[in-house]
C-alpha cells in the first residue's frame, strides 16, 4: 500500500497541485490561439467540410464559441489523417495550414492530456493510499 501520508507536506501539495497548474498553462495557450490566431486558422481551410460544420454549429464571436473553434480546427488538424481519409477535409488545405501554429496546438493537447493523466494517477494514489 502507497502511504502519501508519509511523504513531506511540501511534495504532497506539489503532486496534487501539479495537474492544475500544466492544465492552466494548457487553457492559456489555447485561449491565446483563441484570441491572437483564430483568423488564420479559419483562413487555412476554405472549402473543408468539417470546418465549415463546425464553425457553423459553433459560430459566434463570444469566448466559448472562439474557444470551440480553435479546438475544432486544432483537432481537425491533429487528427488530419482520420479526416482525409473520410473526405472532410481538403489535402491542399492541409498542407498549406501554418506550419508556425502546429507547435502551439500539440503542446497545448499535450498538455491537457498530461494534466488528465495526471489527475487520474493522483486520484488512484489517493485512492489506493486509503485516503478519503
Amino acid at each position: 500500500m502507497i502511504d502519501i501520508n508519509s511523504w513531506p507536506l511540501q511534495l504532497q501539495i506539489a503532486f496534487g497541485l501539479a495537474p492544475f497548474v500544466i492544465g492552466a498553462i494548457g487553457q492559456v495557450i489555447t485561449i491565446y490561439m483563441a484570441y491572437h490566431d483564430l483568423d488564420e486558422m479559419k483562413a487555412a481551410f476554405p472549402q473543408s467540410n468539417h470546418i465549415r460544420n463546425q464553425l457553423t454549429v459553433w459560430s459566434g464571436s463570444g469566448f466559448v464559441a472562439r474557444y470551440m473553434q480553435v479546438n475544432a480546427i486544432t483537432g481537425a488538424v491533429l487528427l488530419s489523417n482520420f479526416y482525409l481519409r473520410r473526405g472532410e477535409l481538403e489535402p491542399e488545405e492541409v498542407e498549406r495550414f501554418p506550419k508556425h501554429l502546429k507547435p502551439r496546438m500539440l503542446w497545448s493537447t499535450w498538455l491537457l492530456g498530461t494534466s488528465l493523466a495526471w489527475l487520474f494517477l493522483t486520484v488512484g494514489l489517493l485512492k489506493l493510499s486509503g485516503v478519503d
